[in-house]
């Protein structure tokens, strides 16, 4: 049976959820500013369908299974606030992201005859000329952007040491998660919340609505079982 904190822990994220979902539907009709609040809302949503989907698990007592999905919803707030402090590091997720699929993609497609690299360089060409006319201040660094080099421009360096590589033992099925260990069992609503309360910063900047984010996310440090959390 579940304890109290753990009852209000996940009484507070599905509070959380919903304002997040709420939040997101508040931003239909509105202009967005381009490339930078795309992202930012693509962040939050990819954290709140984590969220929903934690939940779900959670509920039907699957707490193993919840738990692969707090560790994709660190990574996106991670990234989400390195790109609010420096918006440039928007170009290197980009090109990041490049080089994972190019990892993937070319050994089947030259297998496959293809040209891979011809056609791909077209496409990175006119984003590099759509980012440029967007974004005409932004240097243009083509390398890989590891997520220890984002959390240290985020300012969140603790946080990536210790929730991020908590969890990454869990996604990356160590030995400890085999053997289905509960010993993140007390930080992973809270854990999930603080991805909730960081997606709707992100939905906020991009001129969103969520009147409870202040009152919810204060709640949320109430119960602050120990762990870092991330801050702007």
């Amino acid at each position: 049976m579940a304890d109290d904190g753990e009852i209000r822990s996940m009484e507070l994220l599905c509070d959380l959820q919903r304002e997040l979902e709420n939040a997101l539907n508040s931003l239909a009709g509105k202009e967005s500013d381009g490339l930078l609040d795309n992202f930012l809302v693509y962040s939050a949503r990819y954290i709140n369908n984590s969220a929903d989907g934690y939940i779900f698990l959670r509920k039907a007592s699957r707490i193993d299974a919840s738990k692969l999905l707090i560790r994709p919803s660190i990574d996106a707030v991670v990234r989400s606030i390195a790109v609010q402090k420096q918006p440039d590091l928007l170009y290197r997720i980009a090109y990041t992201d490049r080089m994972e699929h190019k990892r993937m993609a070319r050994p089947i497609a030259v297998q496959a005859g293809v040209d891979y690299d011809t056609e791909t360089e077209k496409g990175w060409s006119a984003f590099k000329r759509k980012y440029s006319t967007h974004f005409p201040k932004h240097k243009l660094v083509e390398k890989e952007l590891k997520l220890s080099n984002a959390a240290e421009i985020a300012g969140i360096k603790g946080y990536y040491d210790r929730p991020y590589r908590l969890y990454c033992g869990v996604v990356h099925a160590s030995f400890k998660a085999m053997r289905g260990d509960t010993h993140t069992d007390p930080f992973d609503n809270w854990t999930m919340a603080s991805c909730v309360c960081g997606g709707l910063d992100l939905v906020v900047a991009a001129g969103g609505e969520a009147p409870k984010l202040v009152a919810l996310c204060a709640q949320l440090s109430a119960l602050d079982p120990g762990a870092a959390k991330p801050a702007n």
